[in-house]
């Protein structure tokens, strides 16, 4: 049973992944992920409540996500921690 993520807090560890089914694979393990390539470094994905999200730092909530072709054949994903409450 996933944990859902009370607090933002994405420590990237630099893993990279064969694109998004390894990054969702991540996320499924409790970890946050971004793309390496996004300008912001304060945005990340995290699955909460059984839905894929973003985390959106000026309004500090959390969004669903629509996923773009670019994302989805990126390899530029990274990797937090385990997310922790």
């Amino acid at each position: 049973m996933e944990q859902p993520i009370q607090s933002p807090s994405h420590k990237p560890i630099k893993i990279r992944a064969d694109g998004f089914a390894a990054a969702l694979n991540q996320m499924l393990q409790g970890r946050t992920a971004r793309r390496e390539g996004w300008e912001n470094q304060e945005i990340f994905l995290a699955i909460k409540d059984d839905f894929l999200v973003i985390y959106d730092p000026q309004d500090k909530e959390w969004h669903p996500l629509i996923v773009s072709v670019g994302d989805i054949v990126a390899d530029d994903w990274e990797f937090s921690l385990p997310a922790t409450d």
